[in-house]
C-alpha cells in the first residue's frame, strides 16, 4: 500500500523534499512511495509529473488551482536534454473553449497556475530508460511585472479569437510565453465551442503550454547556465 507524504505546511519543508529527490532515479521515487511504474513510459506521458506531485505532497488533485494549494505554488516538470535543455513544451492547464462571460486574466485558471511556479527538471532523453531517468534539479519561479503582462496578453488574445467564434482557428503560432496546442487523448477528441454564427460546433481541445524557448531559460537559471 502506497503511503504518500501530507501537503508541505510551508516552503522550507517543501524545499526539504525536493533536495531529497533530486539525483535519485524515477524508480527510487516510485519504490520509496509503492508506487507502481508503468510498462511504457511512451504510454504514460504524464506519469512522471504524477509521480514527482505525489511525493512531494502536493494536493490539488485535479481542481483548476495550484499544486500546493495552501502554498499557491504550481509543480511544472522539465525533461531536459543533455545539454540541460527543455526538449518540449511544457503543458500548462486546460484551455476553456466555453469561458464564463467576462472571466479577467486574474481570474482564469492560467493565472493561478503562472503567478508561482516550481520547475523540476528531469532527465528526458529516450536512450535512458523510463524508470531510471534522474530528477537533476528545480527553481521556484515567480513572473516579474513585464513577463506577467506578455502572458496576460498571450492569455486576452486567445479569449478574443474565443469570443469572436474562431477556436477552431487558434493554432501554436499564437502567443508570445504561453502558446495553445491541441490537448487530447487523441485526434479524434472533440469538444464544444461557440462558432462565428453562434452555433455549437466541435473542435479539438485545446492546452495553454509554456514555449519551450521560455523554459530554455528558466532551465539556464536552475542550472546556472551561461545566457
Amino acid at each position: 500500500m502506497s503511503i504518500l507524504p501530507n501537503a508541505p505546511t510551508s516552503l522550507s519543508e517543501l524545499k526539504v523534499r525536493l533536495d531529497l529527490l533530486v539525483g535519485l532515479s524515477l524508480e527510487q521515487i516510485a519504490n520509496t512511495y509503492k508506487i507502481a511504474l508503468p510498462t511504457s513510459f511512451k504510454r504514460a506521458k504524464g506519469f512522471t509529473g504524477e509521480l514527482i506531485e505525489k511525493a512531494l505532497g502536493a494536493n490539488a488533485l485535479n481542481l483548476p488551482l495550484p499544486d500546493f494549494t495552501h502554498l499557491a505554488i504550481e509543480l511544472k516538470t522539465i525533461p531536459v536534454s543533455d545539454k540541460l535543455e527543455p526538449l518540449e513544451s511544457t503543458y500548462i492547464c486546460h484551455l476553456k473553449l466555453m469561458p464564463k462571460r467576462g472571466e479577467s486574466f486574474f481570474e482564469s485558471t492560467l493565472y493561478k497556475k503562472t503567478a508561482l511556479i516550481l520547475f523540476v527538471a528531469i532527465e528526458g532523453l529516450r536512450e535512458i530508460e523510463g524508470p531510471k531517468r534522474k530528477v537533476l534539479g528545480y527553481y521556484l519561479y515567480k513572473p516579474d511585472a513585464k513577463t506577467l503582462e506578455i502572458i496576460k496578453n498571450d492569455y486576452e488574445e486567445v479569449m478574443e479569437q474565443i469570443s469572436l467564434g474562431r477556436a477552431h482557428e487558434i493554432t501554436a503560432r499564437t502567443g508570445t510565453i504561453v502558446q495553445v496546442r491541441p490537448k487530447g487523448a487523441s485526434g479524434k477528441d472533440l469538444v464544444p465551442y461557440v462558432n462565428e454564427d453562434g452555433e455549437i460546433a466541435l473542435t479539438r481541445p485545446r492546452g495553454f503550454y509554456f514555449r519551450a524557448a521560455f523554459t530554455k531559460e528558466i532551465c539556464k537559471k536552475m542550472f546556472k547556465l551561461n545566457a
